[in-house]
């Protein structure tokens, strides 16, 4: 545990399996009215991206939001892990990393007729755990670890492609 920047690892048999927050994407949203002051010395994610903060329009309906945004993220960094299979109830490959997608895998509870393959896009509910199967060199036997990440409310999770390093999702 790393206190300044906050980064969390995870280790087994002496080898580090996985770090929270090692990109430092770590968010935390908090409530706040409607042309508060900004906060001092924080970032969050409305920093980036200001677009829909107070209220979303889709399909010729609109939802408000009278508090404001809350998104709580992070990034889980799966060491040496080749595959990262999980995030049920998506119609892709098994292995997450590997179609490349531009988008991220989409969380939210739904009930879907007709679905097209091959995208992130949710089918009917969110299951947001991730399994690695974590490879070692030298012959060494391959370990697994898991990532649960539970949010009861609509999220999404990138899965970068597998390199040499490993494996990196962002929550």
């Amino acid at each position: 545990l790393r206190h300044r920047p906050f980064e969390l690892d995870f280790r087994a048999g002496g080898r580090l399996l996985q770090r929270l927050n090692g990109r430092h994407f770590m968010n935390f949203e908090r409530y706040r009215s409607k042309g508060s002051a900004q906060h001092a010395g924080l970032v969050d994610a409305t920093d980036v991206d200001g677009q829909d903060l107070w209220e979303e329009s889709f399909g010729g309906h609109s939802d408000s939001k009278p508090r404001g945004p809350a998104a709580i993220g992070i990034d889980v960094t799966f060491e040496a892990a080749v595959t990262l299979t999980g995030l049920a109830e998506h119609a892709t490959a098994l292995d997450l990393g590997s179609p490349g997608f531009t988008e991220p895998y989409r969380f939210y509870n739904l009930d879907v007729f007709e679905y097209a393959l091959d995208v992130p896009m949710a089918l009917y509910g969110a299951v947001p755990l991730v399994t690695a199967i974590h490879r070692w060199p030298k012959g060494d036997p391959s370990t697994a670890s898991g990532f649960f990440f539970p949010n009861p409310s609509e999220g999404f999770v990138q899965v970068d492609p597998t390199t040499n390093e490993g494996s990196k999702t962002w929550w």
